[in-house]
């Protein structure tokens, strides 16, 4: 009927379970609507009016009754309380002439949160309108009682000032508030409040007495059939999963569980603890070539990254200084023995006894001369590579007994160090297998087992790292101290899941305070 202002009684007998929850709260609505048709029903929730109230004709409450109905209906048929609460929105705002309806849900914390607003179909929850909701909605579950500005009475006037600002704000000629509640349980317990219907618009529509009637047999109507919606979304993942089943065919949604459930065993495989670290080639022995005694570098005949044999000449030494001081204590010598002679010819045994042990003594130094002339030239003491020891731009320099001249250090087998990151020190062991990869040679994979973990931590390349050492055979010397890599470490077997999101998990464990 054109009563119901577009809302037309349901026609199909059969019902789904949302449409059985309709018609148990239709049944209870039809003893409201005869109720709410007396005039006291307006003065019990307004206040006594200013103009008298006539009854409703039966006719009237007959049109009601469908379109509540109708209504009630709609919204147990939509795809959740959001959309549920568009339905209501538009269709109460078309039937009613009003110039804007809103529905707000209360939530667990108590606070009521805007779902719908009629002629909005998306709206900003900070925008000052959906603000001002919020609050004329908040203060009607606060008040405990339906509200309107202006009040139809000066003694429910208290606690409106929300509503008023709404008017003001809307510019509108009023504004009211209907709470969606539940009955009264078995046990006695009295009712909670569940949502909020927010009209406004001129004031012969708002204050209307047929309006007043409607939107309190539909409040009530409503609660149960939006409480039943809500119940059946359940939680957010449930909404969630819901919504999308909808979004998708059957088909695609069958494959897609398939392929989330594959997903997940596959996360929950077991797989190797990974370790991506950075190696660097060191000797396995070092040898070092250092001054004989003190005295000048004449040449150096071997640069650093040169592989010498053992005995291979390295460098020399200046021979001058030698050769001069042979010279000096041979004269010295000569002139000692003949002295020695002369005072055995006289019979100065006792003169002659001074030179012996004077040519004894020079003879002890011409033995630690002629050593020092046999070291002039250096040589290498073994098979190996030069690792340091340019000493071009040193010659003529002076050199002291013991200063290191060359680093010397076999090729044949080698020691990778394996800079593990302190994080995942606990996951690396003594016989770990290793796969390494160095530089230059990125296409050649090499593997080794861990032989030593040291226990002492280092700081290398700006980080805190555990050096773990691989002994590796270098037959064919391709293979030089000082060359770096990157080096995976194979770790104990664990979830994928785990492999992947282990850090992660580990640095929110750090930022929580207990």
């Amino acid at each position: 009927p054109e009563t119901t202002g577009g809302l037309t009684p349901p026609r199909s007998p059969s019902f789904s379970n949302e449409q059985n929850a309709a018609n148990v709260g239709g049944r209870e609505l039809q003893l409201a609507v005869c109720e709410e048709a007396e005039t006291e029903s307006v003065q019990r929730r307004f206040g006594k009016p200013p103009y008298e109230v006539e009854e409703a004709q039966p006719t009237d409450l007959a049109a009601a009754t469908a379109a509540v109905l109708d209504l009630n209906m709609q919204a147990a048929l939509a795809d959740g309380l959001e959309a549920a609460g568009r339905v209501i929105v538009e269709q109460l705002a078309q039937h009613l002439k009003l110039d804007r309806v809103a529905f707000a849900w209360r939530r667990s914390t108590g606070t009521c949160s805007l779902t719908a607003v009629s002629g909005l179909s998306r709206f900003d929850q900070r925008s000052e309108l959906v603000e001002l909701l919020h609050g004329t909605a908040n203060e009607a579950v606060a008040r405990q009682t339906d509200g309107s500005w202006p009040p139809l009475m000066t003694a429910n006037r208290h606690s409106l000032l929300a509503h008023r600002k709404l008017v003001e704000m809307s510019r509108v000629e009023a504004a009211a508030s209907y709470r969606l509640t539940t009955g009264k349980s078995a046990t006695g317990q009295s009712s909670r409040t569940l949502g909020v219907l927010l009209v406004s618009g001129s004031r012969a529509a708002v204050h209307d007495p047929a309006n007043v009637r409607f939107l309190t047999a539909a409040a009530k109507c409503l609660s149960a059939t939006l409480e039943l919606t809500v119940r059946a979304e359940g939680g957010v993942v449930r909404r969630i999963v819901t919504q999308f089943r909808r979004a998708v065919s059957r088909q695609a949604f069958a494959l897609m569980t398939l392929s989330a459930i594959a997903v997940v065993a596959l996360m929950a495989a077991p797989w190797p603890y990974r370790i991506s670290c950075r190696c660097v080639v060191e000797p396995m022995q070092r040898r070092f070539v250092v001054a004989p005694h003190d005295g000048l570098i004449e040449t150096s005949l071997v640069q650093p990254g040169d592989v010498v044999r053992a005995g291979q000449p390295l460098a020399r030494m200046d021979a001058r200084e030698v050769r001069w001081e042979l010279a000096g204590l041979e004269a010295d010598r000569r002139q000692a023995m003949q002295q020695r002679d002369t005072s055995l010819t006289r019979g100065e045994l006792a003169k002659s006894e001074l030179a012996r042990l004077e040519i004894e003594q020079l003879d002890a130094k011409l033995e630690l001369l002629r050593r020092r002339a046999s070291l002039l030239e250096l040589q290498a003491p073994l098979d190996g590579i030069v690792l340091s020891g340019s000493l071009d731009k040193l010659s003529s320099a002076p050199v002291k007994t013991g200063q290191v001249l060359f680093e010397i250090a076999p090729l044949d087998r080698l020691r990778v160090e394996v800079s593990t990151p302190a994080e995942d020190y606990r996951h690396v062991t003594e016989g770990a297998a290793v796969e390494l990869r160095f530089d230059g040679r990125l296409n050649e994979l090499q593997t080794g087992t861990l032989a030593r973990v040291r226990p002492r931590s280092e700081i290398r390349e700006a980080a805190d790292v555990f050096v773990a050492e691989v002994e590796m055979d270098n037959p064919d010397h391709s293979l030089r101290p000082g060359q770096r890599g990157s080096a995976v470490v194979i770790g104990s077997s664990h979830p994928l899941a785990w492999n992947l999101f282990h850090k992660a998990t580990d640095r929110v464990r750090q930022w929580l305070p207990y």
